[in-house]
């Protein structure tokens, strides 16, 4: 609806009869209902507009002042429209803003697909399952450049493989709405033990805690003193998803590389985070 008109069709209109335009390719809509009914159209300076009959002359006055307004309100707001073919010609520097702007657009569509892509990998802070798995390997795959491998016996294991396609470190992904626990620890254990792996093979652990938090303080809680005494004795790295995020900060940066992640990974247990602008496996809480 032309918003000229909305007051005048909200006050006096009536939907109960509508118009067809034949032939009038200058005809302009100001108003239709559901189904494409025309209840109020304009046509160069005929101006077909809905309305109840008058109950009074006083009611008729409202009306026809009511209607005159919409017009002249149209006709002010439209007395200065440009047309469209009015581009077709080009003058001055119009050509090279219109090539500058259409750069400058194409270069934000690319800044804007990069923020959906940082957006993406920062779901690990609230994904639990399937969908976890799925982002942390893409993660572990394109930024930190591992091959890795879906293990059968369970979605939550993975395998990071060297060059020859052995094994180098199990991983075992999982989210909660908690911190690490001694079990969980456990597990990565048994993970080894169903592949028939020596205690040197790195285990690693990768766990959105805390998934349902409301704000960024649970995200922030670190791994229990026993726990991290457990992932030193088990050969276990602890990482959280919020420090594989971290991680991935650094390297954007330049600050650490694949390799470097990579051989972190094989540290000999402990929790893989970043500290003061460095990634460490630290076995206490103090570092």
């Amino acid at each position: 609806m032309a918003r000229e008109f909305e007051r005048f069709c909200r006050t006096f209109g009536s939907a109960s009869v509508w118009f067809s335009l034949y032939n009038q390719p200058d005809a302009k809509v100001l108003a239709a209902v559901e189904g494409g009914f025309q209840v109020a159209f304009a046509c160069r300076n005929l101006f077909c507009l809905p309305c109840h009959a008058p109950t009074s002359e006083q009611d008729l006055y409202k009306m026809a002042t009511g209607a005159l307004e919409s017009v002249a309100q149209y006709h002010a707001n439209h007395a200065n429209k440009i047309p469209g073919w009015v581009d077709e010609i080009m003058i001055g520097g119009e050509s090279d803003l219109r090539d500058a702007v259409a750069t400058a657009r194409s270069k934000l569509l690319e800044l804007e697909e990069k923020l959906v892509e940082y957006r993406s990998e920062k779901a690990i802070l609230c994904l639990k399952g399937d969908p976890l798995v799925a982002r942390v390997q893409a993660i572990l795959e394109q930024r930190f450049e591992l091959d890795v491998r879906h293990d059968d016996v369970s979605i939550e294991d993975l395998s990071l493989l060297d060059e020859d396609g052995a094994p180098f470190a199990l991983v075992e992904v999982k989210g909660v709405n908690r911190n690490f626990q001694q079990t969980d620890i456990n597990q990565v254990d048994s993970h080894r033990e169903r592949h028939g792996l020596p205690a040197s093979v790195a285990g690693v652990l990768i766990m959105n805690t805390f998934a349902d938090a409301i704000d960024l303080t649970g995200k922030l809680v670190p791994p229990h003193p026993d726990s991290l005494q457990k992932t030193v004795r088990e050969n276990v790295v602890l990482l959280r998803t919020l420090d594989l995020l971290f991680a991935v900060d650094l390297l954007d940066k330049q600050a650490i590389s694949a390799s470097a992640f990579r051989a972190s990974l094989c540290s000999g247990g402990g929790w893989l985070r970043v500290l003061d602008g460095k990634l460490i496996c630290s076995e206490s809480l103090d570092g």
